[in-house]
């Protein structure tokens, strides 16, 4: 979502946010993967399967109209009363990606010191990372400053990968190999 939210608000929301996140985890967790020492191995991962999203929404999607007209129905049902959730979320707490918050730094906004020094931490990107950021700064930073991208809490990516495992593995459960690890990586996949 697009808001001409004043700069001030956005930051104090992503701020609050980040903080949440160092309180419930003890650590920043859209950054301590590049710590962990896999950065390219386990950046080309989670884009992968950020990027996979679309596509198994569809295919889930088309194979429960196909097969599954009840549970087709709770999946659509779920899918936009997921969405409808979130969108009180975005106008209370208009945060922005950590990476064009604290990285790409786009408010002009300090960080505090603790999440200062992990961004200073040098992370090693895989090439697929580095074309994700470049695409996602493309599309989410407006060149002029007035409009920002606010719909980073709640991610609907996190929420619709849940339903994908789920409303996947009650199709057919065997998908559950697949679909809850995809649902994990993907909750965690777009910085």
């Amino acid at each position: 979502r697009l808001s001409t939210v004043p700069p001030a608000q956005i930051a104090a929301a992503s701020d609050a946010l980040m903080a949440l996140d160092k309180i419930l985890f003890g650590l920043y967790p859209p950054f301590w993967l590049h710590q962990a020492g896999l950065g390219p191995v386990i950046d080309t991962v989670l884009v992968y399967s950020y990027r996979a999203i679309g596509l198994l929404l569809a295919l889930l999607l088309l194979a429960l109209a196909r097969s599954r007209r009840a549970l087709f129905r709770q999946y659509l049902m779920a899918f936009f009363m997921v969405t409808l959730f979130g969108l009180p979320f975005w106008g209370l707490l208009p945060a922005i990606a950590p990476n064009e918050m604290y990285r790409q730094n786009i408010l002009s906004s300090p960080a505090e010191a603790s999440l200062q020094a992990e961004i200073a931490i040098p992370h090693e990107f895989s090439p697929q990372f580095r074309q994700y950021l470049t695409t996602l700064e493309a599309t989410n930073i407006d060149p002029e400053g007035r409009i920002f991208s606010t719909s980073t809490f709640p991610s609907m990516h996190a929420a619709w990968g849940v339903l994908i495992a789920y409303f996947g593995t009650m199709h057919w459960w065997p998908l559950a190999i697949v679909l809850v690890p995809w649902a994990i990586t993907n909750a965690v996949g777009a910085e």
